[in-house]
């Protein structure tokens, strides 16, 4: 019994336990506008359509319709299908044409830039009012590994391919640590 002890006392002193932090905090697209809007901010309006056959779409009625696939990365508009359809986000002005759209996306896996090679399942859709946009923006808040922290992206030039802005125009984002949150 002394020796398993020892060895026990042994392996202890050698072994080095690291406690990592898991965070299981992302939301999809739709699941922001309906935190904001619940909290007071104004967003258009949108329905849903799932895999599970949950669909909206039927007393949805808007005069241009946005079809976006909910996956969580980025890049939706510019990627492609595994069955070959193009972009994850569509408009269209014809209420025929959104389930059309739908079928095409909804249990296919959408390739973009920020997905695994084989791609992301679309379990769920987003069908939104298209709206004219004055100016877009872009903030974020993310989980810094390097600060052990979360950390607000912004940038007063938003909207689609936020990689590009920081590629070429990097003074344009504006990075703080939010200690406290």
């Amino acid at each position: 019994m002394s020796s398993l002890v020892s060895s026990i006392q042994v392996l202890a002193r050698r072994t080095h336990f690291t406690i990592v932090q898991v965070r299981h905090l992302n939301l999809l697209e739709y699941q922001s506008k309906h935190l904001l809007r619940k909290n007071g901010v104004a967003v258009q309006d949108f329905c849903m359509v799932d895999v599970h056959g949950t669909n909206e779409l039927d007393k949805f009625n808007v005069k241009e319709y946005v079809v976006k696939a909910q996956i969580l990365a980025g890049g939706r508009g510019k990627g492609h299908f595994d069955n070959g359809f193009k972009g994850g986000v569509h408009i269209t002005e014809n209420k025929e044409e959104v389930p059309k759209l739908i079928n095409q996306m909804l249990g296919y896996k959408l390739i973009t830039k920020q997905t695994p090679k084989d791609g992301i399942e679309v379990k769920k859709i987003m069908i939104a009012e298209s709206v004219n946009i004055k100016r877009e923006t872009y903030l974020c808040i993310l989980m810094d590994r390097q600060m052990n922290g979360p950390v607000i992206i912004a940038s007063p030039a938003g909207g689609m391919d936020i990689e590009a802005v920081a590629e070429k125009t990097p003074h344009l984002l504006k990075k703080s640590t939010c200690r406290h949150l």
